[in-house]
């Protein structure tokens, strides 16, 4: 068990290494002069570009990158590639993107997933709640604030005062109704003792 796990560590590295140096031989052995054979494979880069960030988030993805940048750019300055040397120079800023965005992307979908892990952890220690256990009891409100505020909560949202408690649009007329029956304007009460 604990060979195929080593075996396995090693696995995606060298996988991504292969095919670095298998499009890298590919794309030195195709002459310039065949243009078409020669930007695709270029653009096979962005494979294990892709990967890299895939498995192993931000630093595989700009891992990767770096060391296609290192086999690619000597190619690029030493063969002569004529008007489009400029082109293949500025594929480097795009491959060094590529493995940016991909990693970022990993990094934040793993993060989200370990948060919801943990809540689905915490909500799994949690007790059993019944339901109704945070109802208040029939007839019984909260009384008004003290500070005259016109919001003052008629029923619960989905409460007993909604048709379709039941349902999202239910909660939601039932909060269009809260609104518009408690919302007046505010009065300002003046003392009646005049101020010095």
């Amino acid at each position: 068990m604990d060979r195929s796990k080593r075996r396995h560590r090693w696995s995606r590295p060298a996988i991504l290494v292969l095919m670095v140096l298998g499009v890298t031989a590919g794309h030195m052995t195709v002459p310039v002069t065949q243009q078409v054979p020669h930007d695709l494979f270029v653009r096979l880069y962005y494979l294990p570009i892709a990967l890299g960030g895939t498995w192993f988030g931000l630093w595989g993805g700009l891992g990767t990158a770096g060391l296609i940048t290192l086999v690619y750019l000597p190619h690029i300055l030493v063969v002569q590639h004529g008007p489009l040397t400029f082109g293949y120079l500025l594929e480097i800023p795009v491959f060094l993107g590529v493995g940016l965005l991909t990693g970022l992307i990993v990094d934040r979908q793993a993060r989200y997933r370990r948060g919801l892990e943990g809540q689905a952890e915490t909500l799994a220690r949690s007790p059993p709640r019944t339901p109704g256990a945070d109802a208040a009891p029939a007839g019984k409100r909260d009384p008004a604030p003290s500070c005259g505020s016109a919001l003052r909560p008629r029923t619960a949202i989905g409460g007993s005062g909604a048709r379709d408690s039941g349902t999202l649009s239910g909660a939601i007329k039932g909060q269009s109704r809260f609104w518009k029956k408690t919302t007046r304007p505010a009065t300002l009460r003046l003392s009646s003792t005049p101020s010095p």
